[in-house]
């Protein structure tokens, strides 16, 4: 999720909302705004790497070279606030002097399907069900008929899920914290990733690391903003 909002134009929705000078003009239902915006590098915290030692090309790095992007604003009729990043969308919620757009993802992994062949059902003919501690007298389908589909496969039915490694926990996060003040808009975009083992943990150590960009830029004015259909 690196670099989420400057590889596409961002949109923030919502109904009836107040930007410039600080809360001063108002964006009706169906009105937008554009700006255009400058990324500095991203920074990440010490955490991102072993041991919360920074390595040293990274340290004595240093780079003025910008990233540009395009936000526009404008207020949906849902009365929900979203910043919209082509395929990617967060909701959000009004602030003092801007927006806060937060969204996140969580995954388990280190689950797996049986790895050997299941036993635990039994067909008679078409129609088969469970026979082991597992969805047991419950229908299922035989795995080899490909034409069987009102009902789950025997394998996923009847048995049981093993553990294929250390089973991770693992969040995605970003921040987008937006500052509105008369032509300019600046702030930051923050991103979280944390790995966090639940079991089997042998020599597995948790990782927490953060990103974060600060962005700064000015309104466009008389921008016709269309979509295809």
């Amino acid at each position: 999720m690196r670099n989420f909002i400057s590889s596409a134009a961002i949109v923030l929705a919502g109904a009836s909302m107040l930007v410039g000078c600080k809360g001063s003009a108002k964006v009706d239902v169906g009105d937008y705004l554009a700006y255009h915006v400058a990324f500095a590098e991203p920074s990440k915290s010490a955490s991102c790497y072993v041991n919360g030692q920074i390595p040293d090309d990274v340290a004595n790095h240093s780079s003025t070279m910008l990233t540009s992007a395009t936000f526009f604003l404008y207020g949906a009729p849902d009365g929900k606030f979203y910043l919209d990043a082509d395929k990617s969308t967060l909701e959000g919620t009004a602030t003092d002097d801007g927006y806060d757009f937060r969204g996140q993802t969580t995954d388990v992994t280190g689950l797996g399907g049986n790895p050997g062949v299941c036993t635990d059902f039994a067909c008679n003919g078409p129609d088969c069900f469970c026979t082991g501690n597992q969805g047991s007298g419950l229908s299922c389908c035989d795995p080899t008929d490909v034409q069987c589909t009102g009902a789950p496969s025997c394998e996923v039915l009847c048995c049981a899920t093993t553990q294929i490694g250390p089973v991770l926990k693992i969040r995605d996060a970003l921040d987008v914290a937006i500052t509105l003040d008369g032509e300019t808009v600046s702030g930051t975009e923050t991103e979280r990733a944390t790995s966090t083992c639940m079991d089997h943990c042998t020599g597995v150590i948790d990782t927490d690391c953060t990103t974060s960009m600060d962005f700064t830029g000015s309104k466009i004015d008389n921008v016709d903003l269309r979509h295809d259909l």
